[in-house]
């Protein structure tokens, strides 16, 4: 038990040493607004809409690969999140880059009033079409 809580607060320690050392990225500049507009929009919205194979192009493959039984399971899943993320807002408050490694900070705003924070650390991956998109490899809920 100790040794988990080790690992835990190291890791914690670690992200955090890393993100205080990092660049945040200003809303007008393009990687911010690349980002926004072509991972984490279509991510909010196929959450809302229950949308599985849109959620599983916005996931890494390692990512895919992790919740394969999850995203797997079809309707009762696409109900399970429509019926969660229902009037859902969604709003990235930043986006850190620190050399290779890319976060992003993101608020969900449910309506009875709860909040919950994530961060999502994304990964550059090529598409079938041949261009580049990020999407989210990991993703650490209530970090700040």
């Amino acid at each position: 038990m100790k040794n988990i809580f080790l690992f835990i607060s190291m890791v914690v320690f670690f992200i955090s040493c890393n993100i205080s050392h990092a660049e945040e990225i200003a809303e007008n500049n393009l990687l911010y607004r690349n980002i926004r507009d072509n991972t984490c929009i279509p991510l909010f919205t196929a959450l809302k809409d229950g949308d599985v194979e849109a959620i599983k192009d916005c996931f890494s493959s390692k990512k895919c690969e992790k919740h394969k039984d999850l995203l797997d399971q079809g309707e009762d899943y696409s109900n399970f999140l429509k019926d969660f993320y229902r009037n859902a807002d969604f709003l990235v408050k930043r986006i850190i880059r620190e050399k290779e490694t890319t976060f992003v900070d993101i608020i969900i705003y449910f309506p009875n009033g709860i909040q919950s924070t994530r961060r999502w650390l994304l990964k550059e991956e090529k598409r079938k079409e041949g261009d580049k998109i990020w999407k989210v490899e990991n993703e650490i809920i209530d970090p700040l």
